[in-house]
């Protein structure tokens, strides 16, 4: 397992958000944040930026399919992972005053998703930022002007940087003292970064700055969605069997667990929780429907949209599959060719499987004569969203890490127990269903040809989509799974750890002939 109870992710910004631009959650979403929460760290306006990605990682592989540069710079400007205009960042920064410049050096860490800012300001200072994307659109930094420090955009932070001779153990009483609940989360040089519940008042932080030892502080504010005062700093659940547990004993379905983990988790009302993942609803109603009616520009035009013939072809009669599955299958390729031309979808759990949840859970209201706008369609959200918030905390979203089976993988899981619950299912079954769907993408690589998010991944959300509803046909009949849901999901994690291959283009598909060559040929035409 993973990471268990000390992460804490957010349903509704780290499981199914964020709305993001496409094509890739971890090369577009979290490189914008990378960017805002630089943005946040630096105490200074940067007028010039340096980025440096790992050589030999995913980025430097695949930044310019994925416009990772773009994101980043779209970060620092301030702007967010919905901005239409990130494909154009680069050029407004430089129209803006701001020098730029992207380069591919040996930086301190083998994460294949790292990125180095430098930084410098209008009167000389300078900075230096370097962290890591780590799936979905979640974020981590690692160091600052050198010194490690772990942030990761998702709730307060204070910055304190001491004198030689102060001790941070009496730094980090005086912080909770004035914040209950503040934890050091490092401590390396002069750097200490303490973790806050909740914003400190700039009372409070003149009443820090004025105490012997302190050489300078400055408070960092979350970039995610921000947890307000009453949020929980630990989870309902990081577990299957705890999720199942909550729900037999308050005789709930999985989705109204769900919502009570992310009450918990942000601090918010239930209406307030409804009323965002209705939201979430609208983008992937939308995306679907842009897919399956308009020509669109794959970024890198090596295949042809599939989604809307496929859905053309089962209208006609010509196709062999039919009904529902043929539909999600549609659904799901029209909604990732949308994401694969930049467009505007939800991650859920990633850009590349984000086809897979909607094209699912609409389908299966269709065929269950729900409304695809309605409440049905925004319970199976949430459904999904508590099952996938277990998956983040023992697994990972990344596949540069653990493979495709951590994104359309996830996405799968995620749908099933969606499905099962919509057709009245109990929340073991749906349990059971998630499991299923899961075994039966064990060990899928993840090797996106010439670094784009076409070749082999919106196939990939079709056959997600597909999986999940026969997954949560099978369970339905009768038919359970063998093996729990917590285990499946640890040894997803475990089968990808020991992959010799990460995804930056250098295994699987990627490195066919014919996906080499369309490799050379896209690079060529993008220069």
């Amino acid at each position: 397992m993973k990471q268990g109870s000390t992460y804490h992710p957010s349903i509704l910004d780290n499981v199914l958000g964020p709305i993001t631009l496409g094509p890739s959650s971890s090369h577009m979403s979290g490189p914008v944040r990378l960017g805002r929460l630089t943005r946040e760290i630096l105490p200074f306006e940067p007028r010039q930026a340096e980025i440096t990605f790992n050589a030999g990682g995913s980025f430097a592989g695949t930044y310019r399919g994925h416009h990772t540069d773009c994101a980043l710079i779209a970060g620092l400007l301030g702007w967010d992972t919905d901005d239409p205009r990130i494909p154009l960042a680069l050029e407004q920064a430089r129209a803006s005053g701001m020098e730029v410049t992207v380069a591919v050096g040996n930086l301190p860490t083998d994460h294949p998703n790292a990125v180095r800012f430098r930084a410098k300001g209008r009167s000389g200072e300078s900075g230096e930022v370097m962290g890591t994307s780590e799936g979905g659109g979640a974020i981590r930094v690692s160091s600052i002007d050198g010194c490690r420090t772990s942030l990761d955009g998702q709730w307060p932070i204070l910055l304190i940087y001491k004198k030689p001779d102060a001790r941070a153990d009496d730094i980090a009483r005086v912080a909770a003292s004035l914040s209950p609940g503040a934890r050091m989360l490092a401590c390396d040089g002069p750097l200490l970064t303490i973790g806050l519940a909740e914003p400190l008042p700039p009372e409070s932080l003149a009443t820090l700055l004025s105490r012997p030892g302190l050489a300078g502080l400055r408070q960092v504010e979350p970039v995610f969605l921000p947890p307000r005062r009453g949020a929980l700093g630990t989870p309902l659940f990081t577990s299957g069997m705890e999720l199942l547990n909550l729900a037999v004993e308050r005789r709930a379905r999985l989705c109204d667990i769900g919502l009570d983990y992310e009450a918990g988790r942000l601090g918010w009302t239930g209406p307030e929780i409804r009323n965002h993942a209705g939201r979430m609803v609208a983008v992937m109603r939308a995306a679907r429907d842009r897919g399956l009616s308009e020509e669109l520009p794959l970024c890198g035009g090596i295949v042809k949209q599939g989604g809307r013939r496929l859905y053309e072809a089962v209208r006609r009669g010509e196709s062999i599959s039919s009904g529902t599955m043929a539909r999600a299958a549609a659904y799901a390729m029209a909604v990732n060719e949308v994401s694969a031309s930049m467009g505007l979808i939800v991650a859920a759990p990633t850009a590349g499987g984000c086809g897979v949840l909607p094209g699912a859970i609409f389908a299966a209201a269709e065929a269950l004569g729900f409304r695809d706008d309605g409440e049905a369609v925004v319970d199976a959200l949430l459904t999904a969203g508590a099952v996938g918030a277990v998956f983040a905390q023992r697994a990972t979203f990344l596949a540069e890490l653990c493979g495709c089976q951590v994104e359309s993988g996830a996405g799968t899981a995620m749908a099933a127990a969606a499905v099962v619950e919509m057709k009245g299912g109990t929340p073991g079954q749906a349990l059971d269903a998630a499991s299923i769907s899961l075994q039966n993408i064990l060990g899928m690589e993840c090797d996106p040809v010439a670094g784009l998010m076409e070749v082999p991944c919106i196939n990939r959300n079709a056959l997600g989509a597909v999986n999940a509803v026969l997954s949560a046909d099978i369970v339905l009949a009768g038919v359970g799974s063998a093996i729990p849901f917590d285990e499946v999901v640890d040894t997803v994690y475990e089968t990808g750890r020991f992959r010799p291959v990460q995804c930056s283009g250098a295994g699987g598909l990627a490195v066919t002939p014919t996906g080499l060559a369309l490799r050379d040929r896209f690079h060529t035409e993008s220069k």
